[in-house]
């Protein structure tokens, strides 16, 4: 075995002198001051914090948008629900106004509900309807059925019919005024076309009755009317035991006033004969027109048969004054039947009959007059 000599100390040295420079430059460089410093610890920390709070705070605005926009969307859907409420409880009532409308119902009634229903619908507010035929209606606790006065604040709207005709006047009090004008405005336009509607569709169902129980060309009572007349004379005569008469009027040679002058002069002395008979009958006589030249009178209490058969005398005698048209004066002239309910017939037939008859009699003796007149002439 062969043993090397070991080297000197300085060589050793020698040879450990870099490693030790190496070593002693790592050794300062981990001594230099590094950057987590105290200052940008600190610094840092701050920012964290800034976010945190950053963070929260929008939160917390997102929260208070979030809870805004919820209170909003409830509050809409709440009114829209509460419109909805009111839409639905006026479509209601206005189906109620329109069945009483078309109802049998007095027009001044209508006419009150709609004015209550507005009334109700607008907090309470006064509300009047003032058709032209007359009346003031309308509903308000303090002040009766007064107009505003003077310099109070109202709303007024004329009613119009579907022909553009003003048939009155729907009044708002305006003290009060809505919350919402535009639903106040349309509930408005609402009151003024269903009474508009009320005024005139009444008008025209009593046109339509009228038309219906009266003569268009005289005014006065048709056949269908004097036969409910005479249906409500027997039913009171039968119940009290009284009397009632039938005065059947036949004009004499009314055909020659048509063929000579014309239907326009023949239209006007019907007229002008149909004043002169109801002038000369009381208010609760009946005259009516059941023929082109026929009248009957219906005189529901009678004492006797002379008190019948001194009023038709009266209703002869009207045609004792020529009759004035235009230029032209016509003389006239009537033939009268008379008969007595019970003595001449128990129902309507049996006394329309009587008088006929009693009046073709009597028709005959004027003919055979004026034909002896014209003879010996």
């Amino acid at each position: 075995m062969v043993f090397r000599a070991a080297p000197p100390l300085s060589a050793a040295l020698a040879a450990w002198e870099p490693a030790n420079r190496a070593l002693t430059s790592l050794v300062s460089v981990a001594t230099l001051p590094g950057w987590w410093t105290e200052r940008h610890l600190l610094f840092v920390l701050c920012a964290l914090c800034s976010s945190v709070v950053a963070a929260l705070t929008w939160g917390a605005i997102l929260r208070h948008r979030m809870r805004q926009q919820t209170d909003i969307l409830r509050r809409t859907m709440e009114e829209e629900a509460a419109r909805e409420r009111r839409r639905a409880f006026v479509e209601r009532e206005r189906g109620r106004v329109l069945e009483a409308i078309n109802s049998s119902m007095p027009l001044e009634q209508v006419l009150g509900m709609i004015t209550s229903f507005i009334s109700e619908q607008m907090n309470g507010l006064c509300c009047w309807c003032v058709p032209h035929n007359g009346g003031i209606l309308g509903c308000n606790k303090t002040r009766g059925v007064d107009l505003p006065v003077e310099g109070m604040p109202h709303t007024r709207r004329d009613i119009h019919s579907s022909s553009g005709e003003q048939l009155g006047i729907f009044i708002l009090d305006g003290v009060h005024p809505p919350g919402d004008p535009l639903a106040g405005s349309e509930l408005l336009d609402l009151g003024v076309s269903l009474a508009a509607l009320a005024i005139d569709n009444r008008r025209l169902y009593e046109d339509l009755i009228h038309r219906s129980e009266y003569d268009q060309l005289t005014e006065i009572p048709n056949r269908f009317l004097l036969e409910c007349r005479i249906s409500s004379s027997l039913t009171s005569a039968q119940r009290h035991q009284q009397r009632f008469a039938l005065i059947y009027i036949d004009l004499d040679r009314f055909k020659r006033i048509n063929d000579q002058y014309g239907h326009r002069i023949g239209d006007v002395f019907l007229q002008k004969v149909a004043r002169r008979l109801t002038d000369r009958l009381r208010s609760r006589d009946t005259l009516a027109r059941v023929g082109g030249d026929e009248f009957i009178a219906l005189i529901p209490i009678v004492r006797d048969r002379s008190e019948a058969e001194e009023i038709a005398r009266r209703l002869e005698n009207c045609f004792e004054s020529p009759f004035v048209i235009d230029d032209l004066i016509l003389q006239g002239s009537a033939s009268v039947g008379v008969a007595i309910y019970p003595e001449d017939g128990g129902d309507a037939h049996e006394l329309k009959l009587v008088a006929d008859a009693a009046m073709y009699s009597s028709k005959q003796k004027v003919e055979g007059y004026h034909r002896h007149e014209r003879e010996f002439f």
